[in-house]
């Protein structure tokens, strides 16, 4: 049988570019690069049940195996190892076959593992730290097989080492702490199901009890129908939560009544200092314990339960993300006392906020969505300020003058062993910590709350927005909209992107055609200062790269070409696909470069990871050996740090923008 004749049509860079667009090739890209982290963190066979599902979709173990090279025997523990590490969600029907389907977001995630145990360490200690890099290393975890992987008992080892976790109380006390604060989350039913099974049972049941069956007609029941299925679903998510934090309080007012009815002491819970949550002790502030907390107050808390399974919160850790890139962005404008101010108060809204955006939320336009962000008071975010910052510094004399020290505000609470005793005084908090009389630390408290005002005040009324005051509710209520940064960011990143690839001037083009809308190219030429010669191929290069686009308005029903206006203009949203398109693509370049130039000193590699060789070799290796062995770990150092200022771009294209 002859073969059809197949056609190959030449396609310029614009039509490719826009039929990879259409296409859905970040998917393709997504897929290969997820394919290269699994195949590097957990082997060839996971790797290849990975790529046949990111490539066929959502297919049952038989089907998976048809669609592989692999027997039903290799399936089934390659699926097991996806499902462990969250890298493969499952559906069970009960007169169905279990489907397998790709977990994208976790796949990706396998890229950022270090900068997240990083991000953990710099809060909460090297401690945490290791515990975050063990749970990224498995996916999930009981607490029980944790704590046996640390061999841990219940008394501390004096012979460990300071910076390890020495018993079964401390390691408790991490998980606790990174509990409460989102960084890890317990393992629920409802991880485990696709959210297009989630959404399929929530139509269902609302189909059947609200609506009895019948036909939804019309654009206004179809809404209605919509925002009742996506209620559910938010309450499903809620209960979940709900139901986890209320059998851990009763689990721990259990635990201490049988404490009492012992003769043991349980000890008074004091109020957090680190925002943690409530009921909790003062814990650790950066590794370091506040005030005069011993290490032994640590294990007095109640312990969690041992069949609790914990995994990472990827949405929480971009939380954290975002707050490091508006830093950024803050400290390129203001000083470090103005940047302190800001990290407080982003790191207070931090703990009101799970995720970069919520997709159960159904916000009628960005003004409705600004409106729902949570909010908090200079009283709460000053809390959270270092004490060893001096706000004084940074604003002028004359601002500091005309702060007022009358001390007119209601003393806060103060935490003193003898109650009667007021000469040595401590806030609860981190921000200020005088000692003296209580009207001396009254008028030193509202200067530093004044000053700390002054602060957010010149951040609100910078042409950015960074933040909002809504009114004086605890010395100034503020909020800060992080959809309008969000697109501020994005814009940055596109602009460094095209400056970097085009030049300044095209950079200029495109902040001119965002700032200005759709425009003539003479209109374009007399606000970027140039003339229509010199922008008409930097516009045309633009074009062909997807970056701007060029609509068509007929003067007439004739349509002729010399009776049209042509009006550039610049889509953000499309651009940022685009570009969020291309990091895949060099993403997956990188990871194939750093295997590529690991192969050719892969011997010098296996040699140097001996157990007999490390810390020794200078003793084992010849001065080529590690001459090689450290031009390869200079280039792997390289391409791990390109590896990592792409994952920002994906973080700023992506994540924070709630895809």
């Amino acid at each position: 049988m002859a073969q059809p004749q197949v056609t190959i049509r030449e396609l310029s860079p614009r039509q490719r570019a826009h039929e990879e667009l259409n296409s859905d090739p970040p998917q393709l890209q997504l897929a290969e690069l997820c394919t290269l982290l699994v195949r590097d963190s957990y082997g060839e066979l996971s790797s290849q049940v990975f790529s046949t599902l990111a490539l066929c979709g959502r297919l049952t173990s038989a089907a998976l195996a048809r669609s592989s090279s692999l027997s039903p025997r290799q399936v089934k523990p390659g699926l097991a190892v996806l499902v462990q590490q969250h890298l493969a969600l499952y559906y069970t029907h009960e007169d169905r076959p279990t489907a397998y389907e790709v977990d994208w977001r976790n796949a990706y995630a396998l890229v950022r593992s270090g900068k997240i145990t990083e991000l953990v360490e710099e809060r909460f200690g090297e401690d945490a730290g290791q515990v975050m890099s063990h749970l990224l290393l498995l996916g999930h975890a009981r607490i029980g097989d944790l704590a046996d992987a640390y061999r841990l008992t219940s008394k501390r080892s004096g012979a460990a080492k300071p910076d390890t976790i020495q018993s079964v109380g401390q390691l408790h006390h991490v998980l606790e702490r990174l509990l409460n604060s989102g960084m890890i989350l317990r393992v629920r039913k409802l991880d485990y199901k696709p959210e297009a099974d989630l959404q399929r049972e929530a139509e269902s049941l609302i189909w059947h009890e609200e609506y009895k069956d019948a036909k939804i007609y019309g654009p206004k029941k179809q809404a209605e129908f919509k925002a009742d299925v996506q209620k559910l679903l938010k309450t499903w998510r809620n209960d979940a939560e709900r139901a986890r934090n209320d059998a851990e309080r009763v689990r721990n007012d259990a635990e201490r009544a049988v404490l009492a009815s012992n003769g043991v002491h349980a000890g008074r819970k004091r109020k957090s200092t680190d925002g943690a949550g409530p009921g909790l002790k003062r814990r650790k502030i950066q590794g370091h314990l506040p005030h005069d907390v011993s290490a032994q107050d640590e294990e007095e808390d109640s312990p969690l339960e041992e069949s609790m399974v914990v995994r990472v919160n990827q949405e929480k850790c971009a939380v954290s993300f975002r707050k490091w890139q508006l830093l950024n962005l803050v400290a390129r404008t203001f000083p470090p006392q103005t940047l302190a101010a800001y990290s407080a108060l982003l790191h207070s809204l931090e703990h009101r906020t799970s995720k970069c955006r919520d997709r159960f939320e159904d916000y009628a336009d960005d003004v409705d969505e600004d409106e729902n962000q949570p909010t908090t008071t200079t009283l709460e975010a000053i809390s959270y300020l270092h004490p060893s910052v001096d706000l004084a510094e940074g604003l002028s004399s004359s601002v500091n003058s005309s702060i007022p020290t009358d001390g007119r505000m209601t003393p806060p609470d103060f935490e003193s062993e003898d109650e009667d005793d007021l000469t040595n005084v401590r806030f609860k908090g981190r921000g200020f910590e005088p000692k003296g009389t209580q009207s001396n630390y009254l008028l030193d408290r509202n200067k530093q709350l004044g000053l700390f005002e002054q602060h957010l005040h010149i951040l609100a009324e910078h042409s950015d927005g960074f933040v909002t005051k809504l009114g004086t509710n605890g010395r100034g209520e503020w909020r800060v909209n992080f959809r309008q940064l969000t697109r501020l960011l994005v814009q940055i990143q596109i602009e460094t992107l095209v400056s970097a690839r085009f030049g300044n001037v095209h950079r200029r083009l495109v902040r001119v055609l965002h700032a200005r809308g759709k425009l003539e190219e003479k209109q374009v030429a007399k606000v970027a200062m140039l003339t229509q010669r010199e922008i008409r191929s930097l516009l045309t290069s633009l074009h062909n790269a997807g970056i701007i686009e060029l609509q068509e308005v007929p003067r007439d029903t004739v349509r002729q070409p010399n009776k049209c206006i042509y009006l550039w203009y610049f889509d953000q949203e499309r651009c940022r696909r685009l570009l969020l398109f291309d990091t895949y693509k060099s993403m997956t370049r990188l990871v194939q470069r750093i295997k590529s130039e690991k192969a050719h000193a892969q011997h010098l590699v296996d040699k140097a990871e001996r157990l007999d060789v490390v810390n020794h070799e200078e003793e084992y290796l010849s001065v080529q050996e590690r001459e090689a062995l450290r031009r390869w770990r200079d280039v792997e150092e390289q391409l791990l740090t390109q590896l990592a200022q792409q994952d920002d771009v994906v973080l700023t294209l992506r994540d924070f923008h709630g895809e």
